[in-house]
């Protein structure tokens, strides 16, 4: 029961990182195939 009181853990700093970049770089990839898609088209 103590237990569940208990705060959770915190993330550790890298890899709170490494989530915050993988979260920002989610949206990208759509851009990067449209553009990359649009470019091959053109040449």
């Amino acid at each position: 029961m103590h237990r569940l009181l208990a705060p959770p853990e915190r993330l550790a700093a890298a890899r709170l990182l490494r989530l915050t970049a993988a979260a920002a770089l989610v949206p990208v990839v759509p851009v990067l195939v449209a553009f990359g898609t649009g470019l091959r088209a053109l040449g």
